[in-house]
């Protein structure tokens, strides 16, 4: 069990450093000593083994604790994030089945009225400090991730010890008790599982970055030299923004010695000038799902790779294997693109409380093997080394930053908001990452600051759209169904503001401004002075992007304490800054 395992890695280091948050480090005792405690109070609070707990926490000390004190107590941990809308936590709530939610926010109110006990972590370390010895065997479920649904509400998957287990045999990377990891993702993001265990597990260190971090490139940097961190796991689209603040600082190097990428389709060309900076850093680009345990493929990037426009995942790692399967369900021959399957000892148990969806991507095929495969809908192709080439989707399910996102459960929302007819979610490349689009008829002109209001009661901030396109009406097929292919070529309805005004502002501050809009995808609205960017589809990647576009052309650096997208409500708040900073 992962639990046992933290255990035995404990009484080896006892006085190893574990985790370093803020200030404060943890060592393996204290560590184990803590989780411990709050292991025997949950069991002292009803739960048992097969049994489910939710955790709604900041990030900090308590919430490493949390995870392996309910695994200790034989129950399966449910991450929940705190941001997410009240709607979408009770849901989860509801739907694992968790009798109790552990949390440490501040508002203990914000983790209450969910029909269900909960436990604030700053109340208790007052039970036993030993292990706990709970029978149950590596079927348990360890944990219940849940991700995005074309239905219209998430689905969890549930994922065992086993599982997990599998993987970290299956890894043939050199981790030592000499690493220090960074856990850069949410815990709701399988990301985590393999930042967690992958440290935890060998007795290396985990540095915990601060939310503030998360969001800015220039902090997570310092805190990168500062730890002295060795290895760290990043999307693409959130390593290309770390990459251009990293190269703009020759002064100090980064002891990473391997960088994790994973979650999204990577576009090595883009890492040409990082292997240059650090030629010896391993880059591992590393394919998976949540169904399939975090991680299926993996592929070291050498120099060849870095000068390919091919996102090479790799071969499958030890503990599984992959189909290429065609239409007819058959192995597709050499570079002819197939639909990947995956078999082996990494597939989750299923779905929870939905056995039609489990049957449907969980499927059998006696020709290809006698264990169950997972249908992926994710498309790839071998490359003439056998090597697997990712392609892309065979439906509406779109990656940004990591999350995986079914436009469909947008589009479902959207549908509820009074006077919304039809709707049809998209998204756009822009700039490193992607950008959601919704495309709308209506009646009446609707104001797209309630409509992103009112989705963010339903849905994570990730999953609003940054763009509100009202369109006269969409291109239908023969079926009558919506052309999603020719959504782009949709006629919108014109803007009757649609002159930027620029009226009463100097060279500079037109200057400044022109910068800030070439940053924004095309069509996310005329950007004035006046203009918010809430409105404006500024999200974190495009907020870097624009901080580092200033800061190049008038040579200065934004102060820390406003680096964060709260800092510039309006972009005359910005450009007024800039303009202060450069006069």
């Amino acid at each position: 069990m992962l639990h046992h395992l933290f255990e035995e890695v404990a009484a080896q280091h006892p006085q190893e450093i574990a985790l370093c948050y803020s200030n404060e480090e943890m060592t393996y005792e204290q560590l184990n000593v803590r989780s411990n405690q709050l292991a025997h109070e949950l069991v002292f609070n009803g739960v048992a083994p097969y049994t489910n707990v939710a955790i709604l926490m900041d990030r900090s000390f308590d919430m490493v604790i949390a995870i392996l004190a309910v695994l200790k107590a034989g129950a399966a941990y449910v991450p929940i994030d705190p941001n997410y809308p009240k709607d979408r936590i009770a849901f989860i709530v509801e739907d694992s089945s968790t009798k109790i939610v552990l949390t440490n926010l501040k508002d203990r109110a914000q983790a209450s009225n969910y029909g269900v006990s909960q436990i604030h972590v700053k109340d208790i370390f007052q039970q036993d400090e030993s292990n706990l010895n709970v029978n149950q065997s590596e079927d348990a479920l360890a944990y219940i991730i849940y991700t995005s649904g074309s239905t219209g509400n998430p689905k969890g998957v549930m994922v065992e010890h086993r599982n997990v287990i599998s993987l970290l045999n299956a890894v043939k990377f050199s981790f030592s008790s000499s690493d220090v990891w960074s856990l850069f993702h949410s815990i709701s993001f399988d990301f985590s599982v393999w930042e967690l265990f992958c440290s935890l597990l060998t007795g290396a260190t985990l540095v915990i970055v601060p939310e503030e971090a998360r969001k800015n490139f220039r902090l997570y940097r310092r805190l990168l030299i500062e730890r002295k961190v060795t290895i760290a796991n990043q999307t693409p689209s959130a390593f290309y923004s770390f990459q251009m603040e990293e190269l703009k600082h020759p002064d100090k190097q980064l002891s990473l010695t391997t960088v994790f990428f994973g979650g999204e389709k990577l576009e090595p060309m883009r890492l040409k000038e990082w292997k240059k900076r650090y030629p010896l850093t391993q880059l591992i680009n590393m394919y998976g799902i949540t169904e399939t345990t975090v991680h299926v493929t993996h592929k070291k990037l050498g120099s060849e790779n870095i000068l390919s426009d091919a996102s090479n995942i790799g071969v499958a790692l030890a503990h599984l294997k992959i189909h290429l399967l065609n239409d007819a369900f058959l192995p597709v021959s050499n570079e002819e693109i197939g639909e990947i399957f995956v078999e082996g000892a990494g597939l989750a148990r299923g779905y929870v409380n939905n056995p039609e969806l489990t049957k449907e991507k969980f499927v059998e095929h006696p020709a290809i093997s006698k264990n169950k495969l997972y249908r992926s809908g994710d498309l790839g192709r071998y490359l003439p080394n056998g090597e697997i080439e990712y392609i892309g989707r065979t439906d509406n399910q779109i990656k940004i930053r990591g999350y995986r996102i079914e436009l469909e459960e947008i589009e479902s929302k959207l549908k509820q908001y009074e006077g919304i007819q039809e709707v049809i979610v998209a998204a756009e490349a822009h700039g490193d990452s992607k950008v959601l689009i919704a495309f709308y008829t209506c009646e009446v002109d609707l104001d797209t600051t309630s409509i992103s209001e009112f989705l963010l009661t339903k849905l994570p901030s990730y999953m609003v759209p940054s763009i509100f396109r009202r369109v006269e009406e969409f291109i239908k097929m023969g079926n009558g169904k919506v052309d999603r292919n020719r959504i782009f070529e949709c006629k919108e309805f014109k803007n009757t503001n649609s002159q930027l005004s620029t009226e009463g502002m100097s060279l500079l501050q037109k200057r400044i401004l022109d910068i800030i809009t070439t940053c924004f995808v095309e069509g996310s609205g005329n950007i004035t002075m006046s203009s918010e960017f809430s409105d404006v589809g500024l999200d974190s990647l495009t907020f870097i992007q624009v901080i580092v576009a200033l800061e190049e052309a008038f040579d200065f650096e934004f102060d820390d304490e406003v680096l964060l997208i709260t800092g510039f409500p309006t972009v005359r708040s910005m450009v007024e800054y800039v303009e202060s900073k450069v006069t």
